[in-house]
């Protein structure tokens, strides 16, 4: 039997699709080379920094969203069903733009909608708004916060729930 920390399994799928989009980014800098953008020179700070926000924001919610599949088993496909419909309910493929401005608020704080106008500003303008980063920061620590007082009182159940 080899003791391995319950944290350890969520966390490195995390870090495993990090690593993927990673290794996408040179294919999404080519299409953007060959679509007539431009290449910045911020990016060399720029987009490492955004993918430690997207890290810091990833890790925890995923910690989370596993410690919860552990007690209630339904939690793996209601996960698909609602990312799902945040794909479409943030501007991924549209601009923030088109979205009337009444419903506009509601991405100031949406987590999906705060990473994606991050990274159309760093790539297509090749500029990175303050008020970006500090709204990403602050739902990082609200969420490694959660996460670390959810598994702090769910981690010695889990070994018998597994």
């Amino acid at each position: 039997r080899v003791n391995l920390e319950p944290a350890v399994l969520p966390v490195s799928t995390v870090v495993q699709e990090m690593i993927h989009f990673c290794f996408a980014m040179p294919v999404l800098f080519l299409m953007i080379l060959l679509a007539g953008g431009s290449v910045y020179l911020s990016w060399l700070w720029q987009i490492p920094l955004l993918i430690a926000l997207q890290l810091a924001m990833l890790l925890p919610a995923g910690l989370i969203l596993a410690l919860v599949n552990a007690f209630v088993r339904d939690v793996e496909y209601i996960v698909g069903i609602v990312l799902s419909l945040v794909f479409f309910l943030t501007p991924v493929v549209y601009p923030i733009d088109l979205v009337p401005e009444a419903y506009r608020g509601w991405f100031a704080w949406s987590p999906p909608a705060i990473l994606i106008s991050a990274w159309r500003g760093v790539l297509i303008e090749g500029r990175m708004e303050l008020a970006t980063i500090g709204h990403c920061a602050i739902i990082a620590a609200g969420l490694i916060a959660l996460a670390c007082v959810a598994y702090r009182r769910m981690a010695f159940r889990l070994g018998e729930l597994l």
